[in-house]
């Protein structure tokens, strides 16, 4: 959030992709890893519709930061490997239903589609996704300052920064109201939009730039 500002779509632009691969590997060692020299980095961090990592039942007065380490999974590790500050920040300013109407929320200007505490709910009753209208959070300019991979200490100090792009897949199922063709619809146009916007945060960059797309919605949410 270093640089403010809405990424500019231009019509005329040409994005010339270098090498794609597939790599396996744990976020926490991904995020500490050094970028290439003279090159930069920039992750997809899974997350909720509202920047942050929390279940959908939270209560953001008595949920805490703390709460990440006794979740293994790629987005709340990936949270505590870099700024906590940053970290604790999304926490505090995520969107929650005990105050409609305010904070960090992806879809707040896709009126159509309602997220409960980040979490897209009910897609199948109608909703829409008008693709001009999903934002994203990422943070640029990171430092990866957080507590290290067995989660017992702090660095002494950053080494690096790494782009951080929030992203959130929708959890399909009838138990959220997600189930059908059209709930797939607005599930595949959802991560469509937030990987592309992706690629146009990392342009962002004076520097060639390491992209990673990491999966999302893969496990609980079942995104085929």
């Amino acid at each position: 959030m270093s640089r403010a500002g809405r990424v500019r779509y231009d019509p005329d632009a040409r994005f010339t992709p270098g090498a794609l691969v597939v790599r396996a590997s744990e976020v926490m060692a991904l995020l500490r890893e050094p970028p290439a020299l003279g090159r930069a980095r920039v992750v997809v961090l899974p997350s909720q519709l509202n920047a942050a990592e929390n279940p959908i039942d939270f209560d953001p007065r008595t949920y805490a930061l703390a709460e990440y380490l006794d979740d293994h999974t790629g987005g709340p590790r990936g949270q505590l490997a870099c700024d906590l500050g940053l970290a604790q920040f999304l926490l505090d300013n995520a969107a929650h239903s005990l105050d409609p109407g305010r904070g960090i929320d992806h879809l707040r200007e896709c009126a159509e589609l309602h997220p409960h505490n980040g979490y897209l709910v009910n897609a199948s009753a109608g909703g829409r996704l008008k693709r001009a209208r999903v934002l994203i959070l990422a943070a640029l300019d990171v430092p990866v300052a957080g507590v290290d991979s067995g989660l017992t200490h702090l660095p002494a100090a950053a080494a690096h920064t790494v782009g951080l792009v929030y992203a959130s897949a929708v959890p399909m199922g009838a138990a959220y109201g997600n189930a059908g063709p059209r709930a797939e619809h607005v599930a595949k146009a959802l991560l469509t939009a937030q990987y592309a916007a992706a690629i146009r945060v990392a342009a962002l960059s004076q520097s060639p730039v390491d992209l990673f797309l990491m999966p999302l919605g893969g496990g609980v949410f079942g995104n085929d």
